[in-house]
């Protein structure tokens, strides 16, 4: 017995000895590091970001060096949504350097309004000492305009040219569409939001990544959760269409982020549903398809909305009504707990919707066609109802226990020494690095330069997920021929993914078949490929442009299809 606790306090007077020994040596080795940090000879005397939008954002940083010439600067941006950028800037070397470049953010370079933006500089003397700077942010914003703000908790609202009244006005309206939104959804915000109006439908435009057209009414981005609309007086009808709509997208994608995929159907039938107003033009178009027995079927609609104007607008007008009959028929309560699911990163969407209401999107699709008095979607084989399955239990596995401690305390105390020693060469591997600070910094900029070496370019309307709101025109105001006739072939109902509907709702591919693009992605646009449309189609009129993601539309009778969005 005496032996065993001779051996017991050996060991832990090593243990003790060498986690000294580490505190020690992580203590003296680190001085030189900050000895050298404070020895930097480099300061950035000033620095500015000047945001011209949409052309470009104007970046200027002043420098001296009391111990040697400058010789090298060069500048890093990050966009949220884009990825890196790295700019060798031209200087005239000396103690002194004054630094300018202009980072071109029009064209394919778009960033939308309310994207982060981080930067720093990295200076280089003939001494080669280097001094890296701290990141700093900031907001992209449309600097066209003179913004004025209302803040009510995690909710604001941007406005101008007009008075404050009409900014609370704003953010009433806001405010009463958020509380009907969250009681709906089951859940409120988690991050602040940040709505943007502007007063003409002209200005809205010109916010609007190049290409979009002119018919484009409202449109969010939940990845940077904000929303863009266009209210011209406190009783314009988009404070109860369009507001709502919007914010339902941006609020479902923050309940919802951590889960796997969500189908178009259900996100934008939500946005719609959540709408105040519905145009009647909505209900005609439903009515319509159910007189033909001609509804989308769901699996057609999941990825994405047709590519034909009229399609997309009953795309539009059947998710609305297939989420009305699943409120009406499981109620609040489960579909509040079917969005919370959706956030389970571990099932997919229609695992979650077996366990929350006891349907899968199959059933559900044909038990909703037989309320409505429409042809049946599965056969009578089919329609045995899949039961979710528990997760089956896994029993613990409880080790057996021995009294015989030395032997394990012996190994614990050889593990923890060696750990220690390795502990130590790891210190001094990182002191000799911090030393070597210049051929760190040079080696950081290889590694950037090497993922750059093609700088992404983004594309028109690529800040745009596919999950994001679509396109839509009533068939009252589409100024093309009329869609054609039953048993006529229709146009592709899906943008050129390459790959037919899904059979089931199961867990998506890896890689999306279309978007989200961004400035950071490479390859071409989704709609890149296809024929451009004829200016007019037989009957002289002119045709409507594809459904494009992320787009929607207003009901402006005078702004057909076909003219592009002016940009500033």
């Amino acid at each position: 017995m005496k032996m065993s606790l001779r051996r017991i306090r050996s060991v832990c007077l090593l243990i003790v000895v060498c986690f000294c020994t580490s505190f020690l040596s992580f203590t003296v080795l680190n001085q030189p590091a900050s000895a050298s940090a404070a020895s930097d000879p480099i300061t950035i005397t000033s620095q500015t970001a000047t945001v011209s939008f949409p052309k470009r954002i104007d970046f200027q940083m002043s420098a001296i060096d009391s111990n040697a010439a400058i010789t090298q600067v060069t500048l890093f941006i990050m966009f949220e949504n884009g990825g890196y950028r790295q700019r060798t800037v031209t200087i005239a070397r000396g103690h002194t350097v004054a630094a300018h470049w202009l980072e071109d953010t029009g064209g394919d370079n778009f960033h939308n309004p309310g994207t982060a933006v981080s930067y720093y500089w990295d200076l280089q003397d003939s001494a080669q000492h280097v001094h890296t700077d701290q990141p700093h942010h900031f907001t992209l914003t449309d600097t066209r305009f003179t913004w004025r703000h209302l803040t009510q908790g995690l909710l604001q609202v941007n406005w101008y040219n007009q008075p404050t009244s009409f900014g609370q006005v704003l953010l009433g309206k806001a405010t009463s569409n958020l509380a009907h939104i969250s009681q709906i959804l089951g859940s409120g915000l988690k991050q602040s939001i940040n709505l943007w109006i502007y007063a003409t439908p002209a200005d809205f435009h010109g916010s609007l990544p190049p290409g979009s057209y002119e018919w484009v009414g409202g449109i969010a981005f939940p990845e940077d959760n904000t929303a863009f609309i266009s209210v011209e007086s406190t009783d314009d009808i988009t404070l109860v269409r369009d507001m709502p709509h919007e914010m339902t997208h941006l609020l479902f994608h923050q309940i919802t982020s951590q889960g796997i995929f969500a189908p178009r159907w259900f996100d934008e039938g939500l946005a719609v549903y959540n709408q105040i107003f519905h145009e009647p033009d909505m209900g005609f178009r439903f009515q319509r398809a159910l007189n033909g027995q001609a509804l989308l079927p769901l699996d057609n609609i999941a990825l994405e909305f047709p590519a034909n104007a009229d399609q997309a607008y009953l795309a539009y007008a059947q998710s609305w009504k297939l989420l009305d009959y699943m409120y009406t028929t499981f109620g609040r309560a489960k579909m509040n707990r079917l969005i919370s699911a959706i956030n389970n990163p571990q099932t997919d969407f229609n695992q979650d919707m077996q366990q929350t209401l006891g349907e899968d999107q199959h059933h559900l699709e044909n038990q909703w066609h037989i309320a409505l008095h429409q042809p049946p979607t599965l056969t009578p084989q089919e329609m045995v109802t899949p039961t979710a399955q528990p997760a089956p239990q896994v029993q613990p596995h409880m080790p057996t226990v021995t009294d015989n401690t030395t032997p394990i305390l012996t190994t614990l105390g050889i593990v923890l020494i060696l750990g220690a020693l390795g502990g130590i060469v790891v210190i001094f591997s990182i002191s000799s690095r911090r030393r070597q600070k210049e051929w760190a910094v040079q080696a950081a900029s290889q590694i950037i330069a090497s993922s750059m070496a093609n700088p992404a370019r983004g594309q028109p309307g690529s800040q745009v997920p596919y999950t994001h709101p679509g396109a839509y025109m009533p068939p009252s105001q589409w100024p093309g021929p009329p869609p054609p006739a039953q048993g006529q072939p229709r146009p592709p109902a899906y943008f050129n993914t390459g790959n037919p509907p899904p059979n089931s709702w199961a867990a998506p591919p890896s890689t999306p078949p279309v978007g989200p693009y961004t400035p950071g992605s490479q390859g071409a646009r989704p709609d890149q490929g296809w024929p451009a449309p004829p200016k007019n189609g037989s009957d002289g009129r002119p045709v409507p442009p594809p459904f494009s993601s992320g787009q929607e539309y207003l009901g402006n009778r005078e702004n057909q299809p076909g003219r592009q969005a002016p940009q500033d």
